[in-house]
């Protein structure tokens, strides 16, 4: 059409630019569980923010979804049959309207209809999230063909466009893996009976909880899933390789999000924590090697910050705020400080406020903050 028409040529351009839009939207909208997608999309507060050195791993996706989601076009709108219309298009049952991206999405049948025993759709998934890249794919063999046939002041343009493609499909390829393996490992579930289970105020040995032991049941069973149903005998390893990374993850993350949340930890019971951590990384092992970025000694390193002395902790929580969330640090001083001595609490409120300043100045070169004030009442 550019080539037949070349004075439309940058229009129809245009119109390329947003059915490739309305793809990524479609993909977003139809393969990320609600819930997650709920969250990608909420303003961020503190509480639900990812760690300052996780912040922008998404950043250009939700620039440009917000912008192609409420992109405003013309739909065909099918209505019921008018028999006595005098106009053709409402006889046939025809309407257009003008709506938002945003409005016209549904969700595919096979993940409105998927359950356990498919994973959760997660063959589909896959299949999504690898289209996304080849979208990709086609659109940046075609762009010199486009550069050829668009008039020169859209060829700066049509260059931004691909390169913001690539990037944009790659975060949305990746972002389907992470946001399924929640759902795959029952991570509400397990983040109840971590916060539930009680116990962790106790001096009493425990051995391994059965909330570890079923963390691992369940990835090795999606490992077992993939490694020997039929629908994935054309997958890649890569493929495979990287579910169980963002699987792995999603073990540590749900690990720790539970832990903060405790309300009174003892030394045993962190003791106990770093037990079922331990147990975890060795079972996840023994199913397949976990590279995951944030595993056992990451979780780790949190736990046993605890039991440094309360300005050393802090002093800690400075160095390494940049790799956990708000909510992770939060937790930790809420358990080392709370108590009814009201010293104890004037020293939480003192650590909570230079908590909310170093995470709201984490992207300044500001990092001389000065935590003797906490610890000036002895």
């Amino acid at each position: 059409m550019m080539h037949l028409m070349p004075s439309a040529a940058a229009h129809i351009f245009g119109g390329l630019c947003q059915l490739f839009d309305l793809y990524i939207c479609n993909v977003f909208h139809g393969f990320i569980p609600a819930v997650e997608r709920e969250k990608f999309l909420a303003k961020k507060t503190k509480m639900i923010s990812q760690a300052p050195d996780q912040e922008k791993d998404y950043e250009a996706l939700e620039l440009y979804l917000e912008r192609a989601l409420s992109e405003v076009i013309k739909y065909m709108k099918i209505d019921e049959v008018k028999s006595d219309s005098k106009d053709p298009m409402e006889s046939t049952g025809f309407n257009w309207e003008t709506v938002p991206v945003s409005s016209i999405l549904q969700m595919p049948g096979v993940i409105e209809n998927c359950d356990g025993t498919s994973f959760f759709g997660l063959n589909a998934r896959i299949v999504a999230a690898e289209s996304c890249w080849f979208a990709a794919t086609i659109l940046l063999e075609i762009k010199s063909k486009l550069s050829l046939l668009l008039p020169d002041s859209y060829k700066a343009s049509c260059d931004k466009y691909v390169s913001q493609f690539q990037l944009i499909s790659s975060q949305l390829r990746a972002l389907i893996y992470r946001s399924i393996c929640p759902q795959l490992i029952e991570s509400n579930m397990i983040l109840a009976q971590i916060v539930d289970v009680g116990g962790w105020d106790s001096k009493k040995h425990r051995s391994v909880d059965t909330w570890a032991e079923k963390m691992i049941k369940n990835c090795e069973s999606v490992w077992n899933y993939m490694g020997n149903n039929d629908e994935f005998a054309e997958a890649a390893s890569l493929v495979r390789e990287q579910v169980w990374l963002e699987l792995c993850q999603a073990n540590f993350d749900v690990v720790l999000d539970g832990v903060c949340r405790a309300k009174r930890v003892s030394s045993e019971g962190r003791l106990a924590m770093i037990r079922d951590v331990v147990a975890i990384q060795e079972g996840l092992e023994k199913i397949h090697t976990c590279r995951s970025p944030r595993t056992l000694p990451h979780v780790e390193a949190y736990l046993r910050s605890a039991s440094l002395a309360s300005e050393e902790m802090m002093l800690w929580i400075q160095d390494n705020y940049q790799s956990y969330a708000y909510r992770h640090m939060y937790g930790l001083v809420v358990q080392t400080f709370s108590s009814v001595m009201s010293i104890n609490q004037t020293r939480l409120k003192e650590a909570i406020s230079f908590l909310d300043e170093l995470y709201d100045v984490h992207d300044t070169e500001d990092e001389s903050k000065d935590i003797s004030n906490i610890f000036s009442k002895r």
